[in-house]
């Protein structure tokens, strides 16, 4: 069960740098965003690095301060959700509406 759990989350996030790869706006830093974006998944999801929610809420900014629209969504999860920021409804919808406005069809 644990095995088929592990390889299911590892194939979503396979999918979802796939997908997140193909909705970065703007070709100037778009790479730096990506590279920021994968170490915040690493430390979202204890990929290789600790779990550490702070760590990831830090690399999800800067991914989504240069407009990566999944980095912009896993942050208002984020702050919604209390993991690794003070719970903030407010904060969590600036995030969930940029990416929206931004080009992430999964809002």
């Amino acid at each position: 069960m644990k095995k088929n759990l592990k390889l299911l989350v590892s194939s979503a996030l396979v999918a979802l740098a796939f997908s997140a790869s193909k909705t970065i706006h703007g070709a100037e830093g778009s790479e730096e965003a990506e590279k920021l974006y994968k170490l915040a998944q690493k430390y979202h999801w204890g990929e290789g690095l600790p779990k550490n929610y702070k760590k990831a809420t830090e690399w999800y900014e800067e991914a989504a301060i240069q407009g990566h629209t999944n980095a912009q969504n896993n942050l208002g999860a984020l702050y919604f959700n209390g993991e690794g920021v003070q719970k903030d409804y407010i904060q969590a919808r600036k995030w969930f509406e940029k990416a929206a406005a931004e080009g992430d069809k999964e809002m």
